[in-house]
């Protein structure tokens, strides 16, 4: 088994290696009754070593897993950076808008749920919820019955149906705002509400259009990063609904559409800056 030893191989990646030792014949397992004879084998250009059974040695599948390693983490590096590179040449450049004396709508969209808020100088001039009494308790329609800002549509199982009637009641506040700023369409890993929001989304657009008014779509870590807002889903809409409370005085109302929407609006002049 000696015949190994001192001799230098080349693997089937380019890498010489030479056979230092012959370290004796081992048993795969307990169980086995064949064994393995196992050497020491050192990388030429790296000097780092590791046990190999003649089989390997013979084949050639030697593999340098150190030198691998840090190959890798540089080859990850390179291609950071060069999305890193890519990506400061593909930056969203966002419009630049004159907020100045303007009535900016913010809207946080959804099927069940659609807040909106309209600002001007950075003064909250009305806000409310366009909200479908689908998913909602007892208990939260009684609540929200008596609070104006909420407007409560009947129940509506077609997905489709409520993204019209949701943009027939937005229609009016679209009509006499000069910019219009909706979050972008987020479904999450759940391709079907993705599909909806972004067909909702869609519907409120056109309508845009149709006004002749200024419109942008910013994704929700824009306006989030602007608040500080930082977690999961859950803890988000808290913080959304924290700020909101703080800013209005409304303890009352813990709708996160509405908070989400309040914070797009009053959030929009500095992105545009930004």
């Amino acid at each position: 088994m000696l015949d190994l030893v001192d001799k230098k191989f080349k693997n089937k990646y380019g890498r010489e290696f030479e056979v230092v030792s012959y370290e004796g014949k081992f048993k795969k397992n307990e169980t086995s009754k064949a064994y393995t004879h196992y050497y020491i084998i050192r990388f030429v250009l790296t000097k780092n070593e590791y046990p190999a059974s003649r089989q390997q040695i013979k084949a050639l599948t030697c593999k340098d897993l150190k030198q691998i390693e840090i190959e890798n983490k540089i080859k990850k590096k390179k291609e950071q950076e060069a999305r890193a590179r890519k990506n400061k040449y593909n930056t969203i450049q966002y419009k630049k808008f004159d907020f100045n004396d303007k009535y900016v709508l913010g809207i946080d969209a959804s099927t069940t749920s659609t807040g909106w808020c309209c600002v001007k100088n950075g003064e909250i001039k009305k806000f409310g919820s366009i909200t479908f009494k689908d998913n909602l308790t007892k208990e939260e329609i009684e609540k929200f019955s008596h609070i104006p800002e909420i407007k409560l549509l009947e129940k509506e199982y077609d997905w489709r149906r409520r993204a019209y009637l949701m943009l027939k009641e937005l229609k009016h506040y679209i009509k006499y705002a000069d910019i219009i700023i909706i979050e972008d369409a987020n479904g999450g890993k759940n391709i079907k509400i993705g599909l909806q929001l972004s067909e909702l989304r869609g519907y409120i657009l056109s309508a845009a259009h149709i006004f002749c008014k200024e419109f942008e779509v910013y994704p929700p870590s824009k306006w989030r990063k602007h608040y500080g807002f930082t977690g999961k889903r859950k803890e988000l809409k808290k913080q959304a609904v924290d700020k909101f409370q703080e800013i209005t005085g409304k303890k009352d109302i813990d709708l996160d559409d509405i908070a989400e929407a309040v914070l797009i609006a009053l959030s929009a002049e500095y992105i545009s800056k930004k």
